[in-house]
């Protein structure tokens, strides 16, 4: 585990309007926010600037984030909003998977992350993203200089943000039902539904492409629409390529001013972002209350308004958690575009205070980063975790089951033996003296019948996993632990996580493919050889025979033996009174210490069944085992 201690995760954020980036060592707990180009949050965006220097091996400069919008001359190519999903457009390739590179080389530059050996990559995407479109995407963003990076969901990710150590937002009482994850984005709006923590209920992800973007555009639209001179704004838009993405990006700051204090801007224009595109001559982008009414009433990429599709997808969400039986109770608000007002009104909507928390992260910009280097930390540690355990199965638990399984013979035998002789063999000699079997091969078949029908049936099964749990605790529980318990240490794993008190239970019998923890058949034959050892030590003369029997255990030429004497030891009615009601009940009594103790003896050296013992406790034990694991792996992956 000192390998995997040593590496640093980087969630990598990589938004339509924002990029931030995140890191955390697997030996630590808390992300820190990675500088990029020395701001916390840098805006997505990206220009070529050709390379006039003489010898110069490539023909031009990356430039990205904010500094790019300095200045804008018509020979250097500026690209803004570049993230989609993945298409075989080759610039879209170029701009992302140059923008990847060059704020990874920044990184790297600056010496905030040191052992490149040592580091994984975590990038978002939105949650609609089909697995197709995420493998494309992974592989847009690989390149030999930097790490192979890993993709998940950028809502799920802001989840896990909300429920790290440090932020406390959402506590464990909360994800006892459905907690909601709002992202909303520049590009989309993207949900993640979770059906309380500690549950096995996956996780559903959706989302729509309505993200914040949409008003960047309509703003500008707006704008472009109340210029005083259309055509000398159309003229400066085609003389240079890169006017456009820069007033676009002036409309998108207006439009964070505006929503610091939408109440100040309901009869008048955000002022200060006006860009002179000629002498003279100036662009603003036009943000007011009048503005953003009328942007909210046209009908997005969905064909309906921005609020009644962004409500839309609050309801499936609504929808999917009733059905699950757990209705939404906390709704975490999340994301660059969250500070939106009417979003905390349309979550209000669906989900009225009365009944549904609302949390809003305080810094939206940052938490899906956060939450990706959480997610990759938890992915390190949960796999060390499986395959360290894997391991043990593999050597020291086969061993330690092996060394003890002497014991659960001696708790399981003698328990058979009483159980056997009191509750089947006992009544049917009393109803055979009686004279309601007409031979003792008749009588020995409703016995064996009744018991192997026992045997079989729910409380035989229970019968024997009672014992198994018996053993486990008196016998390997300690031992066990002993075994697992540093591997839980190694891994951030409170120790005793995988102290299981009882790992065969009855009701995983009727749905998974598993056995009682003692095998069937081994058990049928022992209780033939009871009731053939009670009912010859009841009759007269029978001593010889029962020493004969009792060297015979467990060879093939026993049952010939049993049937053969069965014939031969028939008694009439009349001399069957010559048996007494008290030797019958004595049975136990007298033979039961040793019936158990021949039998143990005689199945302790059974291969055969030594063997299937062991298979169907390791089986069981596994299977307690993962569904222990897959529970330490939501802590894992959450950071807690």
């Amino acid at each position: 585990m000192s390998t995997q201690l040593q590496q640093e995760v980087i969630g990598f954020d990589l938004g339509h309007a924002h990029t931030t980036l995140a890191s955390v060592m697997v030996a630590a707990h808390q992300p820190k926010v990675l500088e990029i180009t020395k701001r916390k949050v840098q805006t997505t965006a990206l220009k070529r600037r050709p390379n006039t220097k003489h010898g110069s091996q490539n023909s031009y400069t990356i430039l990205f984030g904010d500094r790019v919008f300095n200045h804008v001359p018509p020979e250097e190519e500026l690209h803004l909003a570049f993230k989609a999903k993945p298409s075989n457009n080759p610039l879209y390739m170029k701009n992302l998977t140059e923008f990847f590179s060059a704020v990874l080389e920044d990184i790297r530059a600056s010496g905030q992350v040191q052992d490149w050996a040592n580091v994984s990559i975590i990038v978002g995407c939105p949650s609609h993203w089909e697995k197709e479109d995420r493998e494309r995407y992974q592989s847009l963003l690989a390149t030999p200089t930097f790490p192979q990076p890993r993709v998940i969901s950028e809502s799920r990710a802001a989840l896990l943000n909300a429920i790290a150590p440090a932020e406390v937002a959402v506590t464990q009482d909360d994800l006892r039902d459905s907690v909601l994850i709002v992202d909303v984005g520049s590009s989309t709006v993207d949900l993640t539904l979770i059906h309380g923590l500690q549950g096995e209920e996956p996780l559903c992800d959706f989302g729509a492409e309505i993200g914040g973007a949409f008003f960047d555009e309509e703003i500008y639209r707006c704008s472009v629409e109340r210029y005083p001179d259309p055509d000398h704004l159309r003229l400066m838009l085609q003389l240079n390529r890169n006017l456009e993405p820069k007033l676009i990006y002036k409309c998108r700051k207006a439009k964070e001013k505006y929503f610091e204090s939408p109440e100040d801007w309901e009869a008048s224009h955000v002022p200060g972002f006006a860009e002179e595109i000629s002498v003279g001559r100036y662009f603003e982008p036009i943000v007011s209350g009048e503005t953003m009414a009328h942007i909210l009433q046209k009908p997005t990429k969905s064909g309906q308004p921005w609020i009644e599709t962004f409500e839309g997808q609050l309801r499936k969400a609504q929808q999917e958690a009733n059905a699950k039986g757990y209705p939404v109770k906390v709704v975490v608000l999340t994301g660059g575009a969250a500070r939106m007002g009417f979003v905390t009104e349309s979550i209000r909507r669906v989900f009225p205070e009365q009944t549904t928390k609302l949390i809003q992260d305080s810094e939206p910009e940052t938490s899906v980063a956060k939450g990706l280097a959480i997610w990759g930390r938890g992915d390190i540690l949960v796999r060390s975790f499986e395959a360290t355990i894997d391991e043990l199965f593999q050597s020291h638990i086969p061993a330690l089951l092996r060394e003890k399984q002497p014991h659960l013979l001696s708790l399981l035998i003698p328990s058979l033996v009483e159980k056997v002789i009191n509750d089947f063999v006992i009544p049917e000699m009393l109803a055979w003296k009686a004279g309601r079997y007409t031979t003792l091969q008749e009588l020995k078949m409703v016995i064996s019948t009744q018991a192997t029908e026992w045997l079989a049936s729910p409380e035989g099964q229970q019968f024997r996993i009672d014992v198994a749990n018996r053993w486990w605790n008196e016998s390997v529980r300690r031992e066990f632990q002993a075994l697992v318990d540093p591997v839980c240490k190694a891994h951030d794993v409170p120790v005793g996580s995988l102290d299981i008190r009882v790992p065969f239970q009855l009701d995983r019998l009727h749905y998974e493919e598993l056995e009682v923890p003692i095998p069937l058949g081994p058990m049928l034959r022992l209780i033939g050889y009871v009731i053939f050892w009670a009912i010859v030590w009841v009759l007269p003369l029978g001593g010889p025979i029962l020493a004969a029997f009792i060297t015979m255990f467990f060879r093939e030429e026993i049952d010939h033996f049993i049937d053969e004497n069965m014939e031969k030891l028939s008694l009439p009615g009349f001399l069957r009174k010559t048996v007494s009601d008290d030797k019958i009940y004595q049975v136990g009594v007298q033979n039961g210490q040793q019936m158990a103790k021949e039998m143990e003896q005689k199945m302790s050296h059974d291969e055969n069944f030594g063997d299937s013992l062991h298979a169907s406790l390791i089986a069981q034990l596994s299977d307690d085992i993962d569904r222990a694991i897959r529970k330490i792996a939501v802590r894992l992956y959450s950071g807690k």
